[in-house]
């Protein structure tokens, strides 16, 4: 397994769980990754959100993402976990790619920027999970990012 790897899949398969820990414990979404690549994986939600306020408090962040078919020598499950830091971006050029990707991310050319929030998950590890790794979670090998 390979960051490399991690990436395409992401990009391949973008809807996730994304979980948040406030005060009250945690929280559980599913949101739609905007892109990945070796810098980290990005998203965008609204200023008004409570996603928003969450990571502004506490940016430590997890997600999950999943394909659910079979991949061969009898798997049918294949999960990538990204465990990593929320960075608030500050990025006129993330508007139009958001926009560019053809599908909905909350994101119209109509939409007040200022209502928009970008940011980025960095400085963290990802790894692969099969369903024969079952009851083996503390050997699979974790890659930085």
């Amino acid at each position: 397994m390979t960051l490399e790897y991690c990436i395409e899949f992401a990009n391949k398969y973008p809807d996730c769980a994304f979980a948040t820990c406030d005060r009250h414990g945690p929280h559980v979404r599913y949101m739609t990754l905007g892109f990945a690549d070796t810098s980290g994986f990005y998203f965008n939600t609204m200023i008004s959100k409570a996603l928003y306020r969450q990571v502004v408090k506490n940016p430590k962040v997890e997600l999950c993402f999943h394909r659910d078919e079979p991949i061969g020598e009898g798997a049918y499950l294949e999960m990538l976990r990204v465990h990593g830091t929320v960075e608030i971006l500050d990025d006129p050029d993330l508007f139009p790619r958001f926009i560019k990707k053809g599908r909905y991310f909350g994101v119209s050319a109509e939409m007040p920027r200022s209502a928009l929030v970008f940011f980025r998950i960095k400085d963290g590890e990802v790894w692969i999970w099969y369903d024969w790794d079952e009851l083996k979670e503390e050997d699979i090998p974790k890659v930085k990012f």
